[in-house]
């Protein structure tokens, strides 16, 4: 890639948390260029990993052999798929919203009534970002060649038990850079 395209990488900033209902993930995706930002695919379940895209990929059993691939552009469109089948969706809800440094998203992967991990439960996970102007892929993680490596996901424990608190929304919105209340 020419140096003109690669003046600098963009920053990808991720907070992780939990309750006993979901997997809470959000990330803050600097651009340099965010007029730029490429959002072709439309459909659930489309080719969202070649936009500018933010992938979860997640090894709840921690064996290394199977994953749950979560991936959603800057449009919000998502995709998921198990072991790179996409036969079902998963249950998981994401949100995105655009601005002039970037843009945002905010993931809640639901567990199922009354799953949450146990405290000290370990998930293999890893986190990826998808630049396509600048060919620029990154993980949390060292991947020897693609996103969906299970045995190179890093790992993630879980503390006990999840957090209860409520936010209080801050002139109704949930989503996107802002600020709330905890109490």
């Amino acid at each position: 890639v020419g140096s003109e395209m690669c003046k600098e990488t963009d920053t990808t900033e991720v907070f992780i948390g939990y309750d006993e209902h979901s997997l809470y993930i959000g990330a803050r995706l600097f651009d340099l260029t965010p007029n730029q930002i490429q959002c072709a695919a439309t459909q659930r379940d489309g080719p969202v990993y070649r936009d500018d895209s933010f992938e979860v990929l997640l090894d709840p059993d921690h064996e290394a052999q199977h994953y749950i691939h979560l991936a959603v552009n800057a449009a919000g469109t998502q995709y998921d798929a198990v072991d790179d089948v996409v036969e079902e969706d998963e249950a998981w809800v994401a949100k995105t919203s655009r601005g002039d440094n970037g843009w945002s998203v905010e993931i809640a992967f639901g567990f199922g009534e009354g799953n949450y991990p146990a405290k000290g439960r370990i998930w293999g996970m890893t986190v990826c970002r998808h630049v396509p102007r600048i060919v620029e892929r990154s993980a949390w993680t060292a991947l020897d060649w693609k996103f969906t490596e299970p045995a190179n996901f890093g790992t993630m424990v879980f503390g006990g038990p999840p957090l209860r608190c409520e936010l209080a929304p801050v002139e109704n919105v949930w989503f996107g850079n802002n600020s709330a209340e905890v109490t």
